[in-house]
């Protein structure tokens, strides 16, 4: 599916990513591109070695899948267009050559690592002015190794921007992330 929008607020950018990487992980045609993803995982990492490297090579397989899948263009000057993931996996098994924004990417990204059964996040930032967003990626929840005394850590998954993602994330002012799985915070009650 196809949404044209003018006017649109980050959260509501943010909320239709997420819908729609939820839509794909529900989606039984899915399967066979989510399978795609494990056979390159387990081309890697057999199952029987530490759990946080299969992770981080689930990670960096989904990463992989989709930087060679889409190409990166802008939306029209002030219309923001986008496509579902199912919408676009259909059109890769069709052979089309892809070409979508940060949007797309950040959605098929997220999809498919929570289709994996990976716990991930949705953030949209911007580069200057408080408030204006200008970028939206995908953060996965890494692990520590086995054994180790390193605490997970979230890691920016950003098939969008490549090797430029670092220069990307210096530049970053403002920012909010969207995460419909985390656990519920804890409210205190001022005394």
């Amino acid at each position: 599916m196809l949404v044209r929008v003018a006017g649109i607020t980050p959260q509501q950018t943010g909320q239709r990513i997420v819908q729609g990487a939820l839509d794909f992980v529900r989606d039984k045609k899915n399967l066979e591109s989510i399978e795609k993803i494990r056979s390159l995982v387990r081309l890697v990492v057999p199952e029987h070695h530490d759990p946080a490297l299969a992770i981080h090579s689930e990670i960096a397989a989904t990463y992989h899948y989709v930087s060679q899948h889409l190409r990166y263009t802008r939306d029209p000057q002030s219309i923001e267009l986008h496509y579902s993931a199912g919408a676009i996996m259909e059109r890769i098994a069709r052979g089309e050559i892809v070409c979508e924004d940060c949007d797309s990417y950040a959605g098929m990204t997220l999809g498919f690592l929570w289709a994996l059964g990976r716990r991930a996040r949705l953030a949209l930032v911007g580069f200057g002015q408080l408030g204006r967003y200008q970028h939206v990626y995908t953060e996965a929840l890494q692990p520590g190794p086995r054994g180790s005394s390193i605490p997970a850590r979230w890691v920016a998954v950003d098939p969008s921007m490549g090797e430029h993602f670092p220069l990307v994330r210096a530049r970053i002012t403002t920012g909010i992330r969207i995460d419909p799985f985390a656990p519920p915070k804890k409210r205190t009650v001022p005394r």
